[in-house]
Protein backbone atom coordinates (compact mmCIF):
# COMPACT_ATOMS: atom_id res chain seq x y z
CA UNK A 1 0.00 0.00 0.00
CA UNK A 2 3.01 2.17 0.15
CA UNK A 3 2.83 4.75 2.91
CA UNK A 4 2.46 3.27 6.38
CA UNK A 5 5.46 3.63 8.67
CA UNK A 6 6.86 0.38 10.00
CA UNK A 7 7.26 -0.26 13.70
CA UNK A 8 10.39 -2.00 14.92
CA UNK A 9 11.01 -3.62 11.55
CA UNK A 10 14.45 -4.37 10.19
CA UNK A 11 13.27 -3.90 6.64
CA UNK A 12 11.23 -1.18 4.97
CA UNK A 13 7.85 -2.83 5.54
CA UNK A 14 4.64 -0.94 6.01
CA UNK A 15 3.21 -3.09 8.78
CA UNK A 16 4.43 -5.29 11.56
CA UNK A 17 3.01 -8.65 10.48
CA UNK A 18 2.35 -11.44 12.93
CA UNK A 19 4.62 -14.24 11.82
CA UNK A 20 3.12 -14.63 8.37
CA UNK A 21 6.28 -16.23 6.98
CA UNK A 22 6.22 -18.96 9.60
CA UNK A 23 4.66 -22.24 8.52
CA UNK A 24 5.25 -24.39 11.61
CA UNK A 25 2.00 -25.72 13.09
CA UNK A 26 1.14 -25.03 16.71
CA UNK A 27 2.52 -27.79 18.95
CA UNK A 28 1.23 -29.97 20.35
CA UNK A 29 -1.73 -30.36 18.00
CA UNK A 30 -5.12 -30.56 19.63
CA UNK A 31 -7.17 -33.75 19.29
CA UNK A 32 -9.88 -33.90 16.62
CA UNK A 33 -13.20 -32.36 17.52
CA UNK A 34 -15.52 -35.19 18.56
CA UNK A 35 -18.65 -33.27 17.57
CA UNK A 36 -19.92 -29.71 17.12
CA UNK A 37 -20.85 -29.56 20.80
CA UNK A 38 -17.12 -29.41 21.58
CA UNK A 39 -17.20 -25.74 20.54
CA UNK A 40 -18.64 -23.07 22.81
CA UNK A 41 -19.95 -20.98 19.91
CA UNK A 42 -23.51 -21.05 18.65
CA UNK A 43 -22.49 -21.27 14.97
CA UNK A 44 -19.25 -22.10 13.17
CA UNK A 45 -17.70 -23.15 9.89
CA UNK A 46 -14.24 -24.11 8.61
CA UNK A 47 -13.34 -23.95 4.92
CA UNK A 48 -10.36 -24.46 2.65
CA UNK A 49 -9.53 -21.03 1.28
CA UNK A 50 -8.32 -22.18 -2.14
CA UNK A 51 -11.31 -24.33 -3.06
CA UNK A 52 -14.04 -23.16 -0.70
CA UNK A 53 -14.62 -26.75 0.42
CA UNK A 54 -16.44 -26.96 3.75
CA UNK A 55 -14.50 -29.06 6.26
CA UNK A 56 -16.68 -28.50 9.34
CA UNK A 57 -19.90 -26.73 10.14
CA UNK A 58 -22.19 -26.08 13.07
CA UNK A 59 -25.47 -24.25 12.43
CA UNK A 60 -23.67 -22.55 9.57
CA UNK A 61 -26.89 -21.30 7.96
CA UNK A 62 -28.49 -19.90 11.11
CA UNK A 63 -29.05 -16.14 11.00
CA UNK A 64 -26.74 -14.36 13.40
CA UNK A 65 -25.70 -10.80 14.17
CA UNK A 66 -22.18 -10.25 12.79
CA UNK A 67 -21.11 -7.21 14.83
CA UNK A 68 -17.79 -5.85 13.51
CA UNK A 69 -17.04 -8.84 11.30
CA UNK A 70 -19.27 -6.79 8.98
CA UNK A 71 -16.17 -4.70 8.28
CA UNK A 72 -14.66 -7.51 6.18
CA UNK A 73 -17.25 -6.77 3.49
CA UNK A 74 -16.77 -3.02 3.98
CA UNK A 75 -13.02 -3.30 3.39
CA UNK A 76 -13.56 -5.60 0.40
CA UNK A 77 -15.79 -3.04 -1.30
CA UNK A 78 -13.45 -0.14 -0.57
CA UNK A 79 -10.53 -2.05 -2.09
CA UNK A 80 -12.59 -3.00 -5.14
CA UNK A 81 -14.12 0.43 -5.79
CA UNK A 82 -11.43 2.90 -4.70
CA UNK A 83 -7.72 3.53 -5.08
CA UNK A 84 -5.68 3.08 -1.95
CA UNK A 85 -4.06 6.50 -2.42
CA UNK A 86 -7.39 8.32 -2.55
CA UNK A 87 -8.07 10.88 0.16
CA UNK A 88 -11.19 10.32 2.26
CA UNK A 89 -12.80 13.31 3.92
CA UNK A 90 -14.82 12.60 7.06
CA UNK A 91 -18.43 13.80 6.65
CA UNK A 92 -19.87 16.55 8.83
CA UNK A 93 -21.94 14.11 10.90
CA UNK A 94 -19.04 11.71 11.57
CA UNK A 95 -19.07 12.34 15.34
CA UNK A 96 -22.62 10.98 15.53
CA UNK A 97 -21.44 7.45 14.69
CA UNK A 98 -21.77 5.30 17.79
CA UNK A 99 -18.81 3.75 19.59
CA UNK A 100 -16.34 5.51 17.29
CA UNK A 101 -12.75 4.54 18.02
CA UNK A 102 -10.67 6.37 15.40
CA UNK A 103 -12.05 9.70 16.70
CA UNK A 104 -12.35 11.32 13.29
CA UNK A 105 -13.26 14.99 13.18
CA UNK A 106 -15.66 16.51 10.60
CA UNK A 107 -13.70 17.38 7.51
CA UNK A 108 -10.62 15.42 8.59
CA UNK A 109 -8.74 13.98 5.61
CA UNK A 110 -7.14 10.55 5.62
CA UNK A 111 -5.62 8.36 2.93
CA UNK A 112 -7.80 5.35 2.16
CA UNK A 113 -5.09 2.79 2.95
CA UNK A 114 -4.64 4.38 6.38
CA UNK A 115 -8.41 4.46 6.86
CA UNK A 116 -8.50 0.71 6.12
CA UNK A 117 -6.04 0.13 8.95
CA UNK A 118 -8.39 2.00 11.24
CA UNK A 119 -11.30 -0.12 10.03
CA UNK A 120 -9.71 -3.58 10.20
CA UNK A 121 -7.21 -3.26 13.07
CA UNK A 122 -8.88 -0.88 15.51
CA UNK A 123 -12.38 -1.65 14.22
CA UNK A 124 -13.26 2.01 13.81
CA UNK A 125 -16.99 2.50 13.29
CA UNK A 126 -16.39 6.11 12.30
CA UNK A 127 -13.70 5.02 9.83
CA UNK A 128 -16.19 2.57 8.29
CA UNK A 129 -18.85 5.26 7.95
CA UNK A 130 -16.36 7.68 6.39
CA UNK A 131 -15.22 5.06 3.87
CA UNK A 132 -18.81 4.14 3.01
CA UNK A 133 -19.78 7.76 2.42
CA UNK A 134 -16.68 8.29 0.28
CA UNK A 135 -17.38 5.24 -1.90
CA UNK A 136 -21.15 5.50 -2.28
CA UNK A 137 -22.22 8.99 -1.22
CA UNK A 138 -24.04 7.77 1.90
CA UNK A 139 -24.12 4.91 4.36
CA UNK A 140 -27.50 3.83 2.98
CA UNK A 141 -26.21 3.60 -0.60
CA UNK A 142 -23.16 1.72 0.59
CA UNK A 143 -25.39 -0.81 2.35
CA UNK A 144 -27.06 -1.45 -1.01
CA UNK A 145 -23.62 -2.12 -2.49
CA UNK A 146 -22.90 -4.53 0.37
CA UNK A 147 -26.05 -6.53 -0.23
CA UNK A 148 -25.48 -6.68 -3.98
CA UNK A 149 -21.88 -7.86 -3.52
CA UNK A 150 -22.95 -10.47 -0.99
CA UNK A 151 -25.55 -11.82 -3.40
CA UNK A 152 -22.97 -12.11 -6.18
CA UNK A 153 -20.75 -14.10 -3.82
CA UNK A 154 -23.56 -16.59 -3.25
CA UNK A 155 -24.60 -15.37 0.19
CA UNK A 156 -28.21 -16.40 0.82
CA UNK A 157 -28.74 -15.63 4.50
CA UNK A 158 -27.46 -12.08 4.83
CA UNK A 159 -28.84 -8.56 4.95
CA UNK A 160 -26.59 -5.60 5.70
CA UNK A 161 -27.85 -2.23 6.89
CA UNK A 162 -24.59 -0.47 7.77
CA UNK A 163 -20.83 -0.71 7.12
CA UNK A 164 -19.68 -1.20 10.73
CA UNK A 165 -21.91 -3.76 12.41
CA UNK A 166 -23.50 -1.66 15.13
CA UNK A 167 -26.60 -3.54 16.18
CA UNK A 168 -29.65 -3.37 13.95
CA UNK A 169 -32.26 -6.16 14.13
CA UNK A 170 -32.36 -6.17 10.32
CA UNK A 171 -28.59 -6.49 9.98
CA UNK A 172 -27.65 -10.16 9.97
CA UNK A 173 -25.63 -12.88 8.25
CA UNK A 174 -24.59 -16.52 8.67
CA UNK A 175 -21.32 -18.29 9.38
CA UNK A 176 -21.37 -19.69 5.84
CA UNK A 177 -21.90 -16.27 4.27
CA UNK A 178 -19.14 -14.71 6.36
CA UNK A 179 -16.76 -17.43 5.19
CA UNK A 180 -17.66 -16.68 1.56
CA UNK A 181 -17.05 -12.96 2.08
CA UNK A 182 -13.76 -13.53 3.90
CA UNK A 183 -12.54 -15.94 1.24
CA UNK A 184 -13.15 -13.31 -1.45
CA UNK A 185 -11.46 -10.56 0.57
CA UNK A 186 -8.37 -12.72 1.14
CA UNK A 187 -7.84 -12.81 -2.63
CA UNK A 188 -6.54 -9.25 -2.40
CA UNK A 189 -2.91 -8.77 -1.25
CA UNK A 190 -3.79 -5.35 0.20
CA UNK A 191 -6.42 -6.93 2.44
CA UNK A 192 -4.14 -9.78 3.51
CA UNK A 193 -1.39 -7.31 4.39
CA UNK A 194 -3.69 -5.39 6.71
CA UNK A 195 -5.37 -8.27 8.55
CA UNK A 196 -2.17 -10.18 9.30
CA UNK A 197 -0.66 -7.11 10.99
CA UNK A 198 -0.64 -6.40 14.69
CA UNK A 199 0.23 -2.70 14.52
CA UNK A 200 0.47 0.20 12.11
CA UNK A 201 1.27 3.90 12.31
CA UNK A 202 -0.97 6.07 10.13
CA UNK A 203 -0.55 9.65 8.96
CA UNK A 204 -3.14 12.13 10.20
CA UNK A 205 -3.62 15.84 9.89
CA UNK A 206 -1.64 18.20 12.16
CA UNK A 207 -3.05 18.22 15.66
CA UNK A 208 -4.22 14.61 15.53
CA UNK A 209 -1.83 12.62 17.69
CA UNK A 210 -3.76 9.31 17.67
CA UNK A 211 -1.64 7.55 15.07
CA UNK A 212 -0.72 4.15 16.52
CA UNK A 213 -3.22 1.52 15.42
CA UNK A 214 -3.16 -1.79 17.35
CA UNK A 215 -5.09 -4.81 16.14
CA UNK A 216 -7.83 -6.21 18.36
CA UNK A 217 -7.19 -9.66 16.90
CA UNK A 218 -5.46 -11.48 19.78
CA UNK A 219 -5.52 -14.74 17.82
CA UNK A 220 -2.51 -13.38 15.90
CA UNK A 221 -0.50 -13.82 19.11
CA UNK A 222 -1.96 -17.27 19.87
CA UNK A 223 -0.88 -18.99 16.67
CA UNK A 224 2.34 -18.22 14.77
CA UNK A 225 0.66 -19.34 11.54
CA UNK A 226 -2.35 -17.02 11.98
CA UNK A 227 -2.80 -14.37 9.29
CA UNK A 228 -6.19 -12.77 10.00
CA UNK A 229 -8.93 -11.74 10.02
CA UNK A 230 -11.49 -9.82 12.16
CA UNK A 231 -13.10 -9.73 15.59
CA UNK A 232 -16.61 -8.52 16.39
CA UNK A 233 -18.67 -7.92 19.50
CA UNK A 234 -21.99 -6.44 20.52
CA UNK A 235 -24.19 -7.66 23.33
CA UNK A 236 -26.82 -9.14 20.98
CA UNK A 237 -24.16 -10.71 18.73
CA UNK A 238 -21.84 -11.96 21.45
CA UNK A 239 -18.23 -12.54 20.50
CA UNK A 240 -17.66 -13.31 16.81
CA UNK A 241 -14.44 -13.99 14.98
CA UNK A 242 -13.37 -14.79 11.43
CA UNK A 243 -9.93 -16.38 11.54
CA UNK A 244 -7.29 -17.49 9.07
CA UNK A 245 -4.08 -19.49 9.25
CA UNK A 246 -1.62 -20.78 6.65
CA UNK A 247 0.46 -23.94 7.03
CA UNK A 248 2.15 -26.32 4.65
CA UNK A 249 1.27 -24.19 1.65
CA UNK A 250 -2.46 -23.83 2.16
CA UNK A 251 -4.84 -21.64 4.17
CA UNK A 252 -7.93 -22.41 6.23
CA UNK A 253 -10.62 -19.85 7.13
CA UNK A 254 -12.73 -20.26 10.26
CA UNK A 255 -15.83 -18.49 11.55
CA UNK A 256 -17.19 -18.68 15.10
CA UNK A 257 -20.29 -16.70 16.12
CA UNK A 258 -21.70 -15.96 19.57
CA UNK A 259 -18.78 -17.71 21.20
CA UNK A 260 -18.01 -17.93 24.91
CA UNK A 261 -14.35 -18.72 24.12
CA UNK A 262 -13.62 -17.41 20.64
CA UNK A 263 -9.86 -17.87 20.80
CA UNK A 264 -9.91 -21.51 21.89
CA UNK A 265 -12.86 -22.27 19.56
CA UNK A 266 -10.84 -20.86 16.67
CA UNK A 267 -7.65 -22.65 17.68
CA UNK A 268 -9.49 -25.96 18.04
CA UNK A 269 -11.03 -25.60 14.58
CA UNK A 270 -7.82 -24.53 12.87
CA UNK A 271 -5.64 -27.19 14.51
CA UNK A 272 -8.20 -29.90 13.81
CA UNK A 273 -8.47 -28.83 10.18
CA UNK A 274 -4.73 -28.92 9.50
CA UNK A 275 -4.29 -32.21 11.37
CA UNK A 276 -7.22 -33.93 9.64
CA UNK A 277 -7.06 -32.72 6.04
CA UNK A 278 -4.51 -32.26 3.30
CA UNK A 279 -4.92 -30.93 -0.27
CA UNK A 280 -4.95 -33.54 -3.03
CA UNK A 281 -5.17 -32.93 -6.76
CA UNK A 282 -7.94 -35.07 -8.23
CA UNK A 283 -7.83 -33.66 -11.78
CA UNK A 284 -4.68 -32.17 -13.31
CA UNK A 285 -4.60 -29.50 -16.00
CA UNK A 286 -3.11 -30.87 -19.22
CA UNK A 287 -3.34 -34.51 -18.14
CA UNK A 288 -5.57 -36.59 -20.46
CA UNK A 289 -8.59 -38.28 -18.92
CA UNK A 290 -9.09 -42.04 -19.11
CA UNK A 291 -12.64 -41.52 -20.40
CA UNK A 292 -13.12 -40.53 -24.03
CA UNK A 293 -15.84 -38.79 -26.01
CA UNK A 294 -17.25 -41.27 -28.53
CA UNK A 295 -18.76 -39.91 -31.72
CA UNK A 296 -21.47 -41.52 -33.81
CA UNK A 297 -19.03 -42.62 -36.54
CA UNK A 298 -16.88 -44.50 -34.03
CA UNK A 299 -14.17 -41.85 -33.69
CA UNK A 300 -12.98 -41.10 -30.14
CA UNK A 301 -11.76 -37.83 -28.67
CA UNK A 302 -9.32 -37.83 -25.76
CA UNK A 303 -10.36 -34.91 -23.50
CA UNK A 304 -7.80 -32.86 -21.59
CA UNK A 305 -8.85 -30.57 -18.68
CA UNK A 306 -7.72 -26.96 -18.97
CA UNK A 307 -7.42 -26.48 -15.20
CA UNK A 308 -6.88 -28.61 -12.13
CA UNK A 309 -9.33 -29.66 -9.41
CA UNK A 310 -8.01 -29.84 -5.86
CA UNK A 311 -9.86 -31.22 -2.88
CA UNK A 312 -9.16 -31.57 0.83
CA UNK A 313 -9.06 -35.23 1.87
CA UNK A 314 -8.63 -36.91 5.22
CA UNK A 315 -5.57 -38.96 6.10
CA UNK A 316 -5.78 -42.43 4.59
CA UNK A 317 -8.65 -41.53 2.27
CA UNK A 318 -8.43 -42.71 -1.32
CA UNK A 319 -10.50 -40.13 -3.15
CA UNK A 320 -12.57 -41.28 -6.09
CA UNK A 321 -14.26 -38.24 -7.59
CA UNK A 322 -17.27 -38.65 -9.82
CA UNK A 323 -16.39 -37.33 -13.28
CA UNK A 324 -19.04 -36.83 -15.94
CA UNK A 325 -18.07 -35.71 -19.46
CA UNK A 326 -20.52 -33.41 -21.24
CA UNK A 327 -19.61 -32.97 -24.94
CA UNK A 328 -20.22 -29.65 -26.66
CA UNK A 329 -23.50 -29.43 -28.55
CA UNK A 330 -23.16 -29.88 -32.30
CA UNK A 331 -19.64 -31.29 -32.11
CA UNK A 332 -18.44 -31.95 -35.67
CA UNK A 333 -15.38 -33.38 -37.36
CA UNK A 334 -12.67 -32.52 -38.00
CA UNK A 335 -11.45 -31.70 -34.48
CA UNK A 336 -8.20 -29.77 -34.09
CA UNK A 337 -5.75 -30.34 -31.24
CA UNK A 338 -6.56 -27.96 -28.40
CA UNK A 339 -10.13 -27.36 -29.61
CA UNK A 340 -12.70 -27.22 -26.80
CA UNK A 341 -14.91 -30.29 -27.03
CA UNK A 342 -17.04 -29.89 -23.91
CA UNK A 343 -16.59 -29.85 -20.17
CA UNK A 344 -16.42 -32.23 -17.25
CA UNK A 345 -18.35 -32.08 -14.00
CA UNK A 346 -16.21 -33.23 -11.10
CA UNK A 347 -18.03 -34.08 -7.88
CA UNK A 348 -16.30 -34.59 -4.55
CA UNK A 349 -17.77 -34.12 -1.07
CA UNK A 350 -20.02 -31.04 -1.23
CA UNK A 351 -18.49 -29.59 -4.39
CA UNK A 352 -19.31 -29.85 -8.08
CA UNK A 353 -16.80 -28.16 -10.38
CA UNK A 354 -17.23 -27.58 -14.11
CA UNK A 355 -13.96 -27.64 -16.06
CA UNK A 356 -13.64 -27.12 -19.85
CA UNK A 357 -11.87 -29.89 -21.77
CA UNK A 358 -10.03 -29.73 -25.09
CA UNK A 359 -9.04 -32.43 -27.57
CA UNK A 360 -5.59 -33.93 -27.18
CA UNK A 361 -5.21 -34.93 -30.85
CA UNK A 362 -6.55 -34.03 -34.28
CA UNK A 363 -9.55 -36.23 -35.02
CA UNK A 364 -11.31 -36.85 -38.33
CA UNK A 365 -8.90 -35.09 -40.74
CA UNK A 366 -9.56 -36.30 -44.33
CA UNK A 367 -6.81 -38.25 -46.21
CA UNK A 368 -6.63 -35.50 -48.81
CA UNK A 369 -5.98 -32.88 -46.14
CA UNK A 370 -3.49 -35.14 -44.44
CA UNK A 371 -1.67 -35.70 -47.79
CA UNK A 372 -1.53 -31.99 -48.52
CA UNK A 373 -0.14 -31.08 -45.11
CA UNK A 374 3.52 -32.15 -45.84
CA UNK A 375 3.48 -30.32 -49.20
CA UNK A 376 2.09 -27.19 -47.56
CA UNK A 377 4.70 -27.30 -44.82
CA UNK A 378 7.44 -27.83 -47.45
CA UNK A 379 6.20 -24.87 -49.49
CA UNK A 380 6.20 -22.66 -46.40
CA UNK A 381 9.74 -23.76 -45.51
CA UNK A 382 10.99 -23.09 -49.11
CA UNK A 383 9.45 -19.62 -49.18
CA UNK A 384 10.98 -18.80 -45.80
CA UNK A 385 14.40 -19.98 -47.08
CA UNK A 386 14.12 -17.92 -50.30
CA UNK A 387 13.06 -14.81 -48.35
CA UNK A 388 16.05 -15.21 -46.04
CA UNK A 389 18.41 -15.71 -49.00
CA UNK A 390 17.15 -12.53 -50.70
CA UNK A 391 17.51 -10.60 -47.44
CA UNK A 392 21.13 -11.71 -46.98
CA UNK A 393 21.87 -10.91 -50.68
CA UNK A 394 20.46 -7.42 -50.30
CA UNK A 395 22.47 -6.76 -47.14
CA UNK A 396 25.65 -7.93 -49.00
CA UNK A 397 25.12 -5.43 -51.83
CA UNK A 398 24.37 -2.64 -49.36
CA UNK A 399 27.59 -3.27 -47.45
CA UNK A 400 29.85 -3.66 -50.53
CA UNK A 401 28.32 -1.34 -53.10
CA UNK A 402 26.51 1.20 -50.93
CA UNK A 403 23.19 -0.14 -52.09
CA UNK A 404 24.05 0.06 -55.88
CA UNK A 405 23.40 -3.06 -57.98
Amino acid sequence: MGRWRSIGAATATLLVASGVAQKTPVEPPRPPLPDPAALSCQAAILIDEASGQVLFEKRADERMFPASTTKILTALLLIEHCRLDETVTAPEDIEKVGEASLHLKPGERLALDHLLAGIMLRSGNDASAAGATHAAGSVEKFAEMMNERARRLGCTGSQFKNPHGLHDPEHYTTARDLALIAREAMRYPEFREIVRSRKAVIDREPGQTDKLIVSRNKYLADDPTADGIKTGFTRPAGMCFVGSASRNGFRLISVVMKSDAWRSDTQDLIDWGFKTFSPTRLVSAGEPLAQTIKLANGEEITPVPVRSFRAMVTAGETPEPEIAIIPSAGLRLPIAPGQQVGHIEVKHADRVEKIPVVSRFAVGATPQKQARMPFALGAVAFLAFWAGLRSRRNRFFERTLGGRR
